[in-house]
């Protein structure tokens, strides 16, 4: 197309400049046959770009539409904890604070409590979610339950329910929950031991040592790396590792 163009332009210069009728002819029908290609290039690009703009904005409100019934969903399951004791306590703050973490701060606070306030039961669909969020969900809620430092029977109660929606087996919950929250005068000392030989290092294993030693056994019992028939087995482990290195960092 640009060398038809060029060509032409040239062959129609030169042979207008020497009176040359035949160059002058050539020149022109490359003009021509190039202006033509050319009329044809930004027709087609014109088309491709309004085409590309459509499907982008398509696939933009699609995401959009995803994201809504992500939070949705996300902010019915936080609920579905934080609701026992009500808007403006610890639990609904907390609640909020980690919807606006998994907007990646695209909900204001305002935005988060009133979707906490509007959301149900049964806007917890389950299919929008996969294996990885469905466990951060549970371990976010847990956390909400957690806000005083206790979880309480009711509590309990709840996060099982919870997991039964998330469709995440109850030993995963139970086996998180003490490890997590056990009963800090009998059995801190147990527990630590148990977490030490868990992360099989030796005891008073410096900070170093215990990221180093969660980050390789997780390469090794990562769920994601598991059979499917083992992955909830791979989980366990993974919950047991990951439960057993916050106790010992102290984040508990």
């Amino acid at each position: 197309m640009w060398f038809d163009l060029i060509l032409g332009l040239v062959l129609t210069i030169a042979g207008a400049a020497s009176r040359n009728s035949i160059v002058l002819r050539i020149g022109l029908i490359l003009l021509i046959f190039g202006g033509v290609r050319f009329v044809i290039f930004l027709v087609r690009y014109s088309w491709l770009r309004h085409k590309f703009k459509k499907e982008y904005l398509k696939y933009v409100k699609l995401v959009q539409q995803e994201n809504v019934l992500l939070f949705r969903t996300a902010a019915a399951v936080l609920k579905h904890v934080a609701k026992s004791q009500g808007s403006g306590t610890q639990e609904w703050r907390r609640a909020c604070e980690h919807l606006i973490r998994l907007s990646d701060g695209e909900l204001t606070l305002a935005d988060a409590d009133e979707l906490l306030q509007s959301a149900t039961r049964q806007d917890i669909n389950v299919s929008l979610l996969n294996q990885e969020q469905r466990f951060v969900l549970l371990r976010l809620a847990i956390d909400i339950a957690a806000v005083d430092e206790k979880i309480s029977s009711s509590e309990k109660a709840r996060l099982e329910g919870l997991a039964k929606l998330l469709e995440i087996p109850l030993s995963i919950l139970h086996t998180l929950l003490e490890m997590l929250f056990g009963d800090p005068v009998a059995e801190t000392e147990a527990a630590r031991d148990k977490a030490y030989k868990t992360l099989k290092v030796a005891p008073g294993a410096s900070i170093g040592e215990l990221r180093a030693a969660r980050n390789r056994l997780m390469l090794d019992h990562h769920p994601d790396k598991a059979s499917k028939k083992n992955r909830e087995a791979a989980h366990l482990k993974a919950t047991e590792i990951n439960a057993a290195y916050d106790l010992l960092i102290g984040r508990k």
